[in-house]
């Protein structure tokens, strides 16, 4: 998991923990260490709402969707960060042959049922191509559940309310990243029951396969219209590079499907272990999402 700490405090102390345990001495929750909700804590949007009940959520340190001092203030969101930013730009110098650029990012959590591309801040799907290109992903994988589990996920950049600072964002909005989403995963509580584990396995694993299958055959290149390959947002001649060079490899997409079935066992291993030690349910008044951020 990206969230180690909160992992294990989650275990250890408080099953329901959902944030990093950073220990800001000016940002405590009672006298006690209230960490910062990695969700909300990258460098797209981050903190900009137009709710001011919501604001006052997002700047609290008791909150569970605190976001933190500053964008990235986490190490565990500024590690996921710079990895893939260092892929992205690695690939538009053409300074490492062969490495491949980042061509999905998905964010697994629970529990909703739901598939949300960008945008989540303003809760609009980007302009074509890009929009075409995500909800066309979305439909994608949608059937690749149904045929698997007779599940269908609600889809799109509006199913929940304006949300700031999300990974799916930063993914898209600064690298360019075209298929890229949060998948919230089913069940109606923290605690899966045991019996839809094996389920949710093979139909996440449907939707990993279906993810593969798309790219292969609409293309995973970083997007031309936002981000560090669009006109503007770097040298011309960058862009140029990006927009001309060729992908050297697939290792990509071994990479996509390999880390990806590593996140639907871990997410099968952890609803196992919710179910039989989970001690108290978990009721929200913000929007549904994971108590272990998997990113």
């Amino acid at each position: 998991p990206v969230n180690p700490d909160g992992y294990v405090y989650s275990w250890e102390v408080n099953r329901m923990w959902r944030k990093t345990r950073s220990n800001r001495s000016n940002f405590f929750c009672h006298g006690a260490v209230a960490g910062v909700d990695a969700n909300r804590n990258w460098g797209v949007t981050f903190g900009q709402t137009d709710s001011a009940p919501y604001d006052s959520q997002l700047h609290n340190p008791c909150s569970e969707v605190f976001i933190g001092p500053e964008a990235f203030s986490e190490p565990e969101t500024k590690a996921a960060s710079e990895y893939m930013k260092e892929r992205q730009q690695n690939w538009q110098l053409n300074s490492k042959v062969g490495t491949g650029y980042v061509a999905a990012f998905i964010d697994y959590h629970s529990y909703a049922e739901a598939m949300l591309p960008p945008w989540a801040y303003t809760a609009e799907t980007p302009a074509d191509p890009d929009g075409s290109y995500q909800t066309s992903l979305t439909s994608f994988i949608n059937e690749a559940f149904y045929n698997t589990s007779g599940r269908t996920f609600n889809a799109g950049a509006d199913v929940f309310p304006p949300d700031p600072g999300t990974g799916p964002d930063w993914a898209y909005g600064l690298l360019g990243i075209r298929a890229t989403m949060t998948i919230e995963l089913e069940g109606h509580s923290f605690c899966l029951p045991a019996t839809q584990i094996q389920n949710v396995g093979k139909e996440q694993f449907a939707g990993v396969k279906a993810l593969a299958a798309f790219i292969r055959q609409h293309g995973g290149e970083p997007s031309t219209q936002v981000g560090i390959f669009a006109p503007g947002n770097g040298s011309t001649r960058l862009y140029l590079v990006a927009a001309d060079h060729q992908p050297v490899s697939h290792g990509w997409l071994i990479a996509v499907v390999a880390v990806s079935v590593i996140l639907v066992v871990f997410v099968s291993l952890v609803a196992m272990r919710s179910w039989f030690n989970c001690f108290s349910s978990s009721r929200r008044d913000y929007r549904p999402e994971s108590a272990i951020e998997l990113e």
